[in-house]
């Protein structure tokens, strides 16, 4: 049973992380083999959807924070791993505990995304990118 556990955690934490290296470095590129900007996994939101400049400036700000979030999850899976090894009656608070502000961090740095990609998008209107 103990097995399971810890491969459900090293699953979660990689996966989180392996998403996260993903955005740190394809996602700026602004393609992926045949995938088109705007499907490729990253921050999609109106702004960075407006046009693939908007896409690569804001992926481009945020990529070292992405990738410091990819080595947070992947610590955090090994962490949760060896709570569940010596710990195993907090396993699931050191789960919660680990998870939750990598996921908040990863909301943050959207919205920052996001921001970048606004004045990318009112500088090719033609309007005062400091406004948004």
């Amino acid at each position: 049973m103990m097995f399971v556990a810890i491969a459900f955690l090293l699953g979660t934490f990689g996966l989180m992380s392996l998403v996260m290296f993903f955005i740190a470095k394809q996602s700026p590129k602004g393609k992926f083999g045949r995938i088109k900007w705007c499907d490729l996994p990253g921050i999609i939101t109106p702004n960075t959807l407006s046009s693939r400049e908007a896409w690569v400036a804001a992926h481009t700000a945020m990529s070292p924070y992405f990738l410091g979030l990819a080595y947070y999850f992947a610590l955090s899976g090994v962490l949760a791993s060896l709570c569940r090894v010596f710990a195993p009656e907090y396993t699931e608070t050191a789960f919660l505990v680990l998870l939750f502000p990598g996921i908040a961090a990863c909301g943050f740095f959207a919205i920052k995304g996001d921001r970048v990609a606004s004045k990318v998008w009112a500088e090719s209107k033609g309007l005062d990118p400091d406004k948004f």
